[in-house]
């Protein structure tokens, strides 16, 4: 599994916790009410990891947003050329990232915030699609398949 090392990670920072929970020397309040937010924070963090397992994997090792919503997974771009809201999506860009390249229209991604705006007046004529091809893809592609 791709996250043990995650796990382990918040192993070590629990058994980290504990230990400084032992350390008699620091009887402060605000210590103790420190080491009680790390507890909670790393039982929140293992719960997410145990729980969303398949997500964070998607995300951290395939580089792939299912919802479509991680802006740095994902990436805007023309899905209709004759779409007649085409051009209300270009109007509507407030960062003019849907460009005509010699009659084409392509979306500059590094000009794209993903508002979304574009798809929300030509949903047709625009698509959100991965940022990063998939590994499979590049494996089938490069093993001439």
């Amino acid at each position: 599994m791709a996250l043990e090392v995650y796990f382990e990670g918040v192993d070590d920072l629990v058994d980290h916790k504990n230990t400084i929970a032992k350390d008699k020397s620091k009887p402060d309040a605000k210590y103790i009410a420190a080491v009680g937010s790390l507890c909670d924070a790393l039982t929140t963090i293992k719960t997410a990891l145990k729980e969303f397992t398949a997500e964070f994997e998607e995300h951290i090792v395939q580089k792939r947003c299912r919802a479509g919503v991680c802006h740095g997974l994902i990436a805007c771009a023309v899905r209709s050329q004759t779409d007649p809201n085409l051009a209300a999506a270009v109007a509507i860009c407030p960062t003019n990232a849907i460009e005509d390249q010699r009659g084409e229209f392509t979306v500059n991604d590094g000009l794209c915030i993903r508002c979304n705006a574009c798809r929300e007046v030509a949903p047709g004529a625009m698509e959100v699609r991965d940022r990063f091809p998939a590994r499979e893809a590049v494996a089938a592609a490069a093993a001439g398949g």
